[in-house]
């Protein structure tokens, strides 16, 4: 006996060219994962989870991050969040290669924005009649005389720059958004690169807490104003950053318990109680980061402090 056919289910059947809205929205978090920017007194801090998502469905260890130092008065990186990280590989590559090719000749920031977007609109329309990958990119300029900016860029055209002096991009900034404009925001721009690593680390571990489609170690980058360069920052620093992050979490379910508690002496052991909380939360603070090389990220060497005092004195002497 031949089976009927079967009822064709709701989702079966799509108008031309039309895909439901939660298809493709599953489809996004399967491999958006995180990637992060924030900005801090002397530069600028980019990182990503180390999830990677491609085209078959695979998932495994990935670096997405694109770090580029020209040792001239330019370096960027560039994190990426996407559902299929070899088509964002090749984006990513056709930006950089260009901005590299154009350092020396590279002045302003609408530059910058310029091949950015013309390149995005290249690859997205390669595509044809195919719809691309879902792709968003986090970009840190780093640029001589001008500093930082962040971008947020995502294809066919959208050039974005977070001035506010963060930027998150994939399905993790549904969890990080809220914690960093909570928390965070609005971000101080004295706060130097140490006090931010910890703050970014606080972020990235509670977007692999939180949601499922971030994990693996972090990577991450810091561009440095003082000297123009771009340098990796040791992974098992923020390794060890993220395991003590649930300390701050201990401290903030405590102050809020202390707030909300009705008036009278409860209230105030609460309240005073919340000092040694913070204290004995000493791992939030242990952490130091260092580059790869080494060297605590922000820190100033005495050979350069002497060469930034000789240089002050030979403007004052030269009526600078």
């Amino acid at each position: 006996m031949i089976s009927p056919l079967p009822k064709p289910r709701p989702t079966d059947f799509h108008p031309a060219g039309i895909k439901p809205q939660n298809d493709r929205l599953v489809k996004e978090k399967n491999g958006m994962t995180i990637a992060i920017g924030m900005l801090c007194h002397g530069g600028a801090i980019l990182a990503t989870d180390g999830r990677g998502s491609y085209g078959d469905g695979t998932a495994a260890r990935a670096r997405k991050l694109c770090v580029v130092d020209t040792r001239s008065n330019f370096s960027f990186a560039i994190a990426t969040a996407a559902d299929d990280l070899d088509a964002a590989e090749t984006l990513v590559r056709a930006i950089s290669g260009t901005l590299i090719d154009k350092a020396a000749t590279i002045k302003e920031w609408e530059q910058v924005e310029e091949i950015a977007a013309r390149k995005m609109s290249k690859w997205h329309h390669a595509y044809g009649q195919h719809t691309p990958p879902c792709t968003r990119l986090i970009a840190g300029i780093l640029m001589a005389g001008k500093g930082p900016r962040l971008y947020r860029w995502e294809p066919p055209a959208t050039v974005v720059p977070k001035e506010e002096g963060y930027a998150a991009a994939g399905s993790g900034e549904a969890v990080t958004n809220p914690l960093y404009a909570t928390f965070f925001s609005p971000l101080s721009p004295s706060l130097g690169p140490q006090y931010v690593c910890r703050q970014l680390a606080y972020l990235m571990y509670r977007a692999k807490k939180d949601n499922i489609y971030c994990g693996n170690s972090t990577d991450a980058v810091f561009l440095n104003t003082a000297d123009v360069s771009a340098t990796w920052i040791n992974g098992y620093d923020f390794r060890d950053a993220e395991s003590a992050s649930f300390q701050l979490d201990l401290i903030l379910q405590h102050t809020t318990t202390a707030a909300l508690t009705d008036s009278g002496q409860f209230l105030e052991n609460n309240a005073s109680s919340i000092k040694n909380v913070i204290l004995r939360c000493e791992r939030l603070r242990e952490t130091v980061f260092h580059a790869s090389s080494g060297k605590i990220i922000g820190e100033i060497s005495p050979e350069e402090k002497a060469a930034r005092r000789m240089a002050e004195v030979r403007g004052k002497d030269a009526g600078l």
